[in-house]
């Protein structure tokens, strides 16, 4: 039989002058891109997920994990090189890693993942920091990353001088790299937000609570989840119309499908109706009307030139961002003293008002 060994083996002790110490940090420093690329190759062959799959505890060879790599059948040299790519990840704490002597004396390596390694795996959500690495690495951004000192010697956008356009306008040119950045960012958010929940009970006295610009609504979705007594607002209609293209008119329905809803509240929709003909009125919307097969009508909404400045441009600015401060509690108190209960003000009720 085999034997299982610990991988710390006793190092004699040396004696390593300040310069020394300072010398090895160099190199270290000096190679630090390799490592962030044997990761984000790991990330690209799965290696985390393969080896999750073997089991919560478990430590596979190189064997075992090139078994599920796509190589080709007579390249019998992927294990070896492929455990010279684990031994930088167990270097950098990714990856356990014990000594297996087999019987004929042979010694093979096995690996396991750490806590750390655990948070490269997808998890049931579909979320993943490792989603963040193909995007740092599309040729796109990483052309702009190499022009780091550039920016500090000359300042402005270094994506827009490389490429022309800026970030967000390269993303709407460029379908495949626009999915790599909102999953990266989603994927962030999920499980950045995942851990402050953990912990955070700001919101347990809450009953209302508005994400203004709040993109997919992600965030919104992930805190009523837990506190489903919360009155939430996605205000970000603006954006998800502009979303649907410069002249596009989509109904409430498709709008409805993209704010964080209850999945059980059918009436969403035509709530929702009520307030963008609320902005119809003041010229913020354009409404069309389609008569359906059926012979209902239902109402199309799209932009006008003046809405337009409440979403988000490439520079982050949008005039709703003032709406914010302006309806924060200090200073809301400061311009209305006799109001008590602020929210009622805010999300008022529509339910006997037609518009």
């Amino acid at each position: 039989m085999g034997s299982l060994e610990n991988k710390v083996t006793p190092t004699p002790t040396l004696s390593v002058s300040e310069d020394d110490k300072a010398c090895l940090l160099a190199i270290l420093v000096s190679s630090a891109q390799i490592f962030s690329c044997v990761l984000n190759a790991a990330f690209e062959l799965n290696l985390f997920g393969i080896i999750a799959r073997a089991g919560p505890v478990a430590c596979i060879t190189t064997s075992e994990i090139a078994s599920q790599l796509p190589t080709k059948d007579s390249d019998s040299d992927t294990p070896s090189r492929l455990d010279r790519m684990l031994r930088v990840l167990v270097r950098h704490s990714l990856l356990t890693c014990s000594i297996h002597t087999l019987e004929d004396g042979r010694v093979e390596r096995l690996y396991g993942l750490m806590p750390t390694s655990y948070f490269f795996v997808e998890k049931d959500d579909g979320s993943s920091l490792a989603s963040l690495s193909p995007f740092i690495y599309h040729r796109a951004f990483w052309e702009a990353s190499l022009r780091m000192k550039h920016a500090i010697l000359e300042g402005g956008d270094q994506f827009q001088r490389v490429h022309g356009m800026s970030l967000f306008q390269y993303m709407d040119n460029d379908p495949a790299f626009n999915i790599l950045f909102n999953k990266s960012m989603v994927d962030f958010s999920t499980i950045a937000l995942s851990k402050i929940l953990e912990v955070y009970q700001g919101f347990v006295r809450l009953t209302s609570l508005v994400d203004v610009g709040g993109g997919t609504g992600k965030y919104l979705s992930m805190v009523i989840s837990k506190y489903p007594s919360i009155r939430a607002f996605e205000l970000n209609l603006f954006g998800i119309i502009a979303r649907e293209g410069p002249v596009a008119c989509i109904t409430t329905s498709e709008i409805a499908s993209q704010l964080p809803t209850k999945d059980s509240d059918s009436d969403t929709p035509s709530r929702l109706d009520r307030m963008l003909r609320v902005l119809v009125s003041h010229s913020l919307l354009t409404c069309s009307i389609h008569t359906l097969e059926d012979g209902r009508v239902e109402r199309l909404y799209g932009l006008t030139p003046t809405s337009y400045f409440f979403v988000e441009k490439d520079d982050g600015s949008s005039l709703a961002s003032l709406s914010p401060f302006i309806y924060h509690l200090a200073f809301w108190e400061a311009r209305n003293p006799n109001i008590n209960n602020y929210q009622d003000i805010i999300f008022f009720k529509t339910d006997n008002i037609n518009y």
